[in-house]
């Protein structure tokens, strides 16, 4: 069985590296993309940043061990009864196929599209050709559509609310720089308690420092405190040479939104290679066994292909979508 599917391997490996090209090309926008519309870094800056950091995402942190149908949102066992190994790839092949080439012509139009949702959609249509529509998980599809209209609206009420403070605690007052010294170390604190716990809980399995909840939650309290205190005792005796006090308070926002940003690059490598890798390491694990599995193990070369993809993405592609975000 080896010697047949070896070209198919082979074919695979292309197109599931197209698809991670595609990633990185449509999603440097999710992380990068406000902070080029702010200013905060330039596009060439947020490209090479965001390449470094999106391929050490995927590379160390990204899943090991990903569903052989993302989402499950289609059922194996349903699927293995109506078809064989051969037809499971060539069906895996095309989805990733067919993912790929939307995406491709949404990112030549500047348009960000979910690449998580494309390759969902991909998969659902080759599950249906193959095993009918018995073999559709109608759950697991009805979350995906849900968080389509839920995702926005939170981020939206969050981001209203956010800046609501921002405004009022810092912008509307008179003293602007000092109640930004003391506004700031409060934001720094969070975003360090955000960062550490969304790491240290569940994100870090690759390397083996994964925490129970209880655990995680107190260190990324403990990083929250100490980031907080740093960043007081730092503005405390802080001094510029700008005289325009807007820019004065900006400067500090910035370079907070600078790191988010590159949390978001690392995180979004780390968890949407699996858009790629994911049905790639399938074909391969059924190409080398001849069985249809739930579950299958990501080799770290396919991690690394899948990060070499997304970063040659966002280095050859990434600003066409990111102009639409940041800019336009």
């Amino acid at each position: 069985m080896d010697l047949i599917f070896t070209p198919v391997i082979l074919v695979s490996l292309l197109v599931g590296f197209y698809m991670a090209w595609n990633i990185g090309a449509n999603d440097l926008a999710n992380s990068m993309g406000t902070s080029v519309g702010s200013r905060a870094l330039s596009i060439k800056q947020a490209i090479l940043v965001a390449a470094i950091l999106e391929f050490g995402g995927a590379v160390f942190v990204g899943s090991h061990v990903t569903d052989t149908v993302r989402k499950k949102i289609v059922d194996v066992k349903v699927l293995s009864l109506h078809i064989g190994p051969e037809t499971f790839i060539c069906g895996m092949l095309a989805a990733i196929l067919g993912a790929a080439i939307w995406i491709t012509i949404a990112t030549y139009f500047s348009l960000p599209v979910s690449t998580t949702h494309s390759i969902v959609g991909a998969v659902v249509g080759f599950g249906i050709v193959a095993a009918g529509i018995d073999a559709i998980n109608f759950g697991k599809l009805a979350e995906i559509v849900a968080s389509w209209i839920i995702s926005p609206i939170a981020g939206g009420i969050l981001s209203f609310f956010t800046f609501t403070i921002i405004k009022r605690k810092v912008f509307d007052r008179d003293d602007k720089m000092e109640s930004a010294k003391r506004v700031v170390p409060y934001f720094v604190g969070f975003v360090f308690v955000v960062l550490a716990l969304s790491m240290v809980y569940k994100g870090l399995k690759n390397l083996h420092l994964d925490m129970a909840i209880g655990e995680a939650s107190l260190m990324a309290l403990m990083i929250g405190g100490m980031s907080g205190g740093a960043t007081h005792l730092f503005l405390r005796n802080y001094r510029t040479k700008l005289e325009d006090e807007y820019q004065q308070v900006e400067n500090f926002f910035k370079h907070l939104q600078i790191l988010t940003a590159c949390y978001v690059a690392f995180a979004h490598g780390a968890n949407d290679v699996a858009n790629a890798v994911g049905p790639l390491a399938a074909i391969v694990s059924v190409a080398r066994t001849g069985n249809i599995l739930q579950r299958t193990t990501v080799p770290i070369w396919i991690l690394v292909i899948g990060g070499i993809g997304i970063a040659l993405g966002i280095a050859t592609w990434g600003q066409r979508v990111i102009e639409t975000i940041g800019k336009r």
